[in-house]
C-alpha cells in the first residue's frame, strides 16, 4: 500500500511545473555572465548567459555552435556581474561541459535555439542563481516579462515587455535587446522571493520582434541527468 501511495504521489510531483529555486539572496546582475567566445571555425562573439543551479547555465546554443559554420567551441570565458569585458564579480576560464539542441549544420534556425553549461566546480554558490520554470502556454501567455543581457562591450542590459506564446518551443515579445543572445527572459511578482527564467533570448525575427527559446520539460530532465543540479 505505501508503494502504491509513494508511486501515485510521484505521479503527481511530476506533472506539476517543474521549477529549480533559488538559495539566498539574488542580484540577477551577479547570476548573469558575460560570454567571451571563440569556435574551432576561428568566430568569435560575445553573448549571456544565467545560472539556474549552482552547477548549471542556461544560454543560446549558439553560444555554443557557431550559426555559420556549426563548429563548436574552441573557448568560453565567463564573467559573472560584468563592470567591463576585463572586470567583474568572478570569472571562470576552467572546465565546464556543454549540451545544445541545435548545432546549425544547416545554419541558424532558431527553434531550437537554447544550450547549458555545467561547470566543474558549484559557480552559483558565489553568484546566486534563478529559479526556472517549465511553464505550459497558460502560464506564459501575457506575462510580463524582464530580459538581461550583455552588449559588445560587457554593458549590462534590462528590458521589460509582454511575452507572446508562438509554439511550444518559443515566445516573442515587442522590445528588442541589442548584443549578446542567450540572457534570462524571467518572470517575478510581488509574492515570489526569486525570479523565475521561463525562456532564453535567442534572436531578433524578421518583423522586429525579439523570439526567445522556451524552458522545456526535456531542457530539466536532460540537465538533471548531466548533474547541472548537483
Amino acid at each position: 500500500m505505501k508503494k502504491i501511495v509513494a508511486l501515485i504521489l510521484m505521479v503527481i510531483l511530476a506533472a506539476l511545473p517543474l521549477m529549480v529555486e533559488a538559495a539566498g539572496s539574488l542580484d540577477t546582475h551577479f547570476a548573469c555572465a558575460f560570454l567571451d567566445i571563440k569556435f574551432q571555425c576561428g568566430c568569435t562573439r560575445t553573448g549571456t548567459g544565467a545560472m539556474i543551479s549552482r552547477y548549471g547555465m542556461i544560454t543560446a546554443a549558439h553560444n555554443l555552435y557557431c550559426s555559420t559554420h556549426g563548429k563548436p567551441l574552441e573557448y568560453c570565458n565567463f564573467l559573472f556581474g560584468a563592470k567591463s569585458a576585463s572586470s567583474g564579480r568572478k570569472r571562470y576560464e576552467g572546465h565546464f561541459t556543454y549540451r545544445v539542441y541545435e548545432t546549425f549544420k544547416n545554419g541558424y534556425n532558431s527553434l531550437n535555439d537554447i544550450g547549458y553549461v555545467v561547470f566543474e566546480s558549484p559557480i552559483g554558490n558565489s553568484t546566486g542563481w534563478f529559479a526556472w520554470r517549465a511553464a505550459n502556454d497558460s502560464y506564459l501567455k501575457n506575462k510580463f516579462v524582464t530580459i538581461m543581457n550583455y552588449t559588445n562591450n560587457a554593458r549590462i542590459n534590462s528590458y521589460y515587455s509582454t511575452l507572446s506564446v508562438r509554439n511550444n518551443t518559443q515566445v516573442t515579445w515587442s522590445s528588442v535587446p541589442a548584443g549578446g543572445e542567450g540572457g534570462p527572459v524571467f518572470y517575478q511578482s510581488a509574492d515570489m522571493e526569486f525570479p523565475e527564467v521561463v525562456a532564453v533570448y535567442a534572436c531578433t525575427a524578421a518583423d522586429g520582434s525579439a523570439v526567445g527559446c522556451r524552458i522545456t520539460d526535456q531542457l530539466y530532465y536532460d540537465m538533471k541527468a548531466d548533474g547541472a543540479f548537483n
